[in-house]
């Protein structure tokens, strides 16, 4: 059976992206087990009687990787459970409030979407200094908060429109209050829409160099996996063999998380389609 134009088009516009997607990810699995030499020497070749496992030893074996893996998990929970909170109950209010005050603030809380954040690094390096909160993990985190608010309520407000307000009614009828009805009636409907907000809040932090590289500074016991991988990159010498090691290692609880919570990912994209 021959393919059609169709089909034949696909393959010629998604064959390099895939492409240029596996390349990466080959270039970080095969050069965590290769030495200095051979990775400078050819980046893309795979010398299977020259591979070592001492690259992988000598990074699981630093003890700085322990430190920055708490530290990491302590910013990505801290800030995705602080923007679920903040976020969903922020968009709660906004989405049940008709009035055109509550609209204007919808508006320019959603104008955050369209200002990068290294617009508003300086200014915040500059509130936190006179702070002292230079190198505090919780600065770090109160700022990760704020900077997804933006995406965080406009996810949730358009998800909480679709639930009835007759919900709402019934429980204050039963007797409670605004805050009991929305932990208790609607933000069990959220579960799915929670779901995929934690996804993607969580890979980001987990991601993140900028915030951490310039709140929390260049200290060892301070630092992140983000910025322990930046410090392999120097400008007259660079550690690629540690550096690939280091990538694989923290590849796989990414990896682990995303294949966790994919089936949650969808259904939360398939019940707010159907929404």
């Amino acid at each position: 059976m021959r393919p059609s134009s169709g089909s034949a088009l696909r393959f010629l516009v998604l064959g390099p992206v895939v492409f240029a997607n596996l390349v990466p990810i080959y270039m970080v699995f095969v050069n965590a087990f290769k030495t200095l030499r051979d990775i400078k020497a050819d980046p893309l070749s795979l010398p299977l009687d020259r591979l070592t496992l001492a690259n992988m030893a000598s990074v699981v074996a630093n003890e700085q990787l322990v430190s920055a893996f708490v530290n990491t998990m302590v910013y990505v929970v801290g800030s995705v459970t602080g923007a679920v909170v903040v976020g969903s109950m922020f968009a709660y209010v906004i989405a049940r409030q008709r009035t055109r005050i509550f609209r204007l603030m919808y508006m320019l809380v959603l104008v955050g979407l369209l200002i990068p954040p290294v617009i508003t690094a300086l200014p915040l390096v500059q509130i936190l200094a006179r702070l002292h909160l230079i190198g505090s993990m919780p600065a770090l985190i109160i700022i990760a908060v704020g900077g997804s608010l933006p995406f965080t309520m406009f996810i949730y407000a358009s998800f909480i429109h679709t639930i009835p307000v007759e919900l709402d009614e019934s429980a204050q009828i039963d007797g409670a209050n605004r805050f009991t009805t929305f932990w208790r009636v609607i933000f069990p409907l959220l579960r799915p829409v929670t779901a995929s907000v934690i996804i993607f809040l969580a890979l980001g932090a987990f991601n993140d160099l900028l915030g951490p590289l310039l709140f929390l500074g260049a200290s060892k016991d301070k630092a992140v996996l983000t910025t322990l991988m930046f410090a392999n990159l120097g400008k007259y010498q660079s550690n690629y063999d540690q550096l690939f090691a280091l990538i694989w290692v923290v590849m796989v609880p990414v990896i682990v998380f995303f294949v966790a919570m994919q089936r949650q990912f969808i259904s939360g994209l398939t019940q707010g389609t159907l929404k």
